[in-house]
């Protein structure tokens, strides 16, 4: 018997040209500017990340708080529309784009797993016609987003971990096919009975050499 093929795929900078995080939280912005002022302070926030006192997911989360603390789902919905519709016309990369529709053609399932925001990845899984989204969550209380995650942040190996315990023990039953384009997916694309890089640097060159993982 023939295994189901799952094929997953990250966003970020693998499905798009670039990243999406702060872009999706400047038109969060432009949609309500009453958070721009305290906004302003984010480039200083970036100063601890950036010597090393503080980790990926301490800076996300302060993104979050700036930008989207309080609003409702109703109005995050609204701005993933606008989001999702500009991201899918200009922010694509068309070669995994094929790639993806060759799997689509051949029925094979389809997860994005992403380290950003499920609050709107999941919109950008549906528009692409993804099977399912696994993302690092974001906190709901009351229908308004707490600014807090509701969860691990889901990069490196929190990534691969997400997608393990969501499977479970369909795994062994499954032939899965991944694609990333950073170092800190190596986890997944290693474990991967398939992984590909989509892109080359030195150091996924030196990664690819040494993991035995290949470039599309």
């Amino acid at each position: 018997m023939n295994r189901k093929v799952i094929v997953v795929f990250d966003l970020d900078e693998t499905l798009t040209q670039k990243d999406t995080y702060i872009p999706y939280l400047l038109l969060a912005l432009k949609c309500h500017p009453g958070k721009l002022p305290a906004s302003l302070l984010l480039p200083f926030i970036t100063v601890p990340y950036l010597l090393g006192i503080r980790n990926n997911t301490w800076l996300k989360e302060q993104f979050l708080r700036m930008v989207l603390k309080g609003r409702t789902t109703k109005e995050i919905h609204r701005i993933n529309e606008l989001f999702v519709s500009r991201l899918l016309k200009n922010g694509m990369d068309t070669q995994i784009l094929h790639i993806l529709k060759n799997h689509q053609a051949q029925g094979h399932w389809l997860v994005m797993l992403s380290a950003s925001l499920d609050c709107y990845v999941a919109d950008v899984g549906a528009a692409l016609g993804f099977n399912e989204t696994i993302a690092t969550k974001v906190g709901i209380r009351d229908g308004r987003v707490t600014g807090n995650l509701a969860g691990p942040n889901l990069k490196g190996v929190e990534k691969l971990r997400a997608l393990e315990n969501h499977l479970g023990a369909k795994r062994k039953h499954c032939e899965i096919i991944a694609y990333a384009d950073h170092a800190s997916d190596q986890d997944l694309l290693a474990w991967a009975d398939q992984g590909f890089w989509v892109r080359h640097t030195p150091e996924l060159d030196c990664l690819a050499a040494k993991l035995n993982i290949a470039f599309v």
